[in-house]
Order: C-alpha cells, then structure tokens, then sequence
C-alpha cells in the first residue's frame, strides 16, 4: 500500500510541476518565470496560493524524509537513541547551512 502512494503521489507531482511548467508562455517578456509567477498567470491570487502550498509542501516532506533517514542510518550504524540521532542531524545540517559556496 505505502509503496504505491508514493508511486502515485510521485506520479501526480511529476504531472502537475510538467503542466505548469507548459504554462510558462503565459508569462510575457520573462524568459524564465517561476512557479508561483505561473500560478498566479494561470489562476490568479489562488492559483499563487496553491502552486506556493504544493511548493512548500513538496520541500518538508523530501527535507523530512531525509531526516529520518538520517536518524535511522546514525541509529543502525551507532546505535544511537532517535533523540541524540536528531540532535547529531540538527547540528550538521546547520552548520553545513552556514558554510558559503
């Protein structure tokens, strides 16, 4: 079951972001419009609003899968409590966050 909700849900995205990113004509003199620019074309201040959620929505729930998979490897490799394991993710992602390209 969880297998092919992701499944779905990867399908539904892929098809969303492809028909919004066809909309991008829509946009005129702005050779490279973002999503939400595109949205609020397309639907105006709600089409905003919802290409914004699904923005949002798409990035914690990959930035959340991420953490806890990094939990569960740090928990199997060393046996460390989930709490300690989220403390160790927290402090090496902020730090990394504050280093310059």
């Amino acid at each position: 079951g969880a297998c092919m909700g992701i499944a779905m849900l990867a399908f539904l995205s892929h098809f969303a972001l492809s028909r919004l990113a066809r909309c991008s004509h829509m946009i005129p003199g702005n050779s490279k419009p973002t999503f939400p620019a595109i949205g609020a074309a397309a639907g105006g201040p709600l089409g905003k609003a919802i290409v914004w959620f699904g923005m949002l929505a798409m990035t914690l729930g990959v930035c959340g899968s991420y953490v806890v998979f990094m939990i569960s490897r740090l928990q199997a490799l060393f046996g460390l409590s989930q709490n300690a394991g989220l403390i160790l993710v927290f402090v090496v992602v902020t730090l990394f966050s504050w280093l310059r390209s």
